[in-house]
């Protein structure tokens, strides 16, 4: 990957592409390309946008240039989709309490009243007795701005990363959340695919 993307650079492309980093090789030559102008797009596997930094930094990426070149992450998973035709009122006090969370009531706020749903574990044959039908994203973006650059040039941790990169709300666990309180998915599908992170407004 490495050999073919030197020899890329040379065609002196706007937009590079690069389907997945990894390696270290790999990872030096995009940052690179990026530090001289060209805008480069590529995926890695984390679980949320702060890891992504942690995952470069793991590669012996220079975190100063990181830094400086970064326009930010989008990190992406996909949760369980409820059957509409069995789903069940999801009436239990933890559900209710996560949904009330005085931290989430801003951008909670717009989903009221909320309607919380749970899968029926029998099932019916719309969803082939699973109490699901399809997935659908949820996600969460990292703005690379000036406190994120200041906290990656002092080698900072990924909570660190996603308290000043991620706004509040603006989670992968929130937007799971707003998905919970609209009765698209349950607080159980959640819980498989994101953790609960509580990031101060910035």
């Amino acid at each position: 990957w490495g050999k073919m993307l030197k020899g890329l650079l040379r065609n002196a492309p706007k937009v590079i592409l690069m389907g997945e980093v990894r390696d270290a090789e790999t990872a030096r030559t995009l940052i690179e390309a990026a530090n001289t102008g060209h805008l480069v797009f590529t995926t890695l596997h984390t679980n949320t946008a702060s890891m992504a930094i942690a995952r470069l930094k793991k590669l012996d990426v220079d975190m100063d240039s990181l830094a400086g070149m970064l326009l930010g992450v989008l990190a992406q998973r996909l949760t369980r989709v409820l059957c509409n035709s069995c789903k069940e009122v999801d009436n239990r006090e933890s559900t209710k309490e996560l949904l009330e969370d005085p931290r989430k009531a801003d951008f909670l706020q717009a989903e009221m009243p909320y309607k919380p749903y749970r899968a029926n574990l029998r099932g019916c044959v719309h969803c082939g007795f699973s109490g699901y039908t399809g997935r659908k994203i949820i996600y969460e973006l990292l703005i690379n701005n000036e406190k994120v650059r200041h906290v990656i040039e002092k080698n900072g941790n990924t909570s660190e990363i996603a308290k000043a990169g991620v706004r509040a709300g603006f989670s992968m666990w929130d937007c799971g959340l707003r998905l919970v309180a609209q009765g698209v998915t349950s607080i159980d599908a959640l819980k498989l695919v994101a953790k609960e992170e509580t990031l101060d407004a910035s």
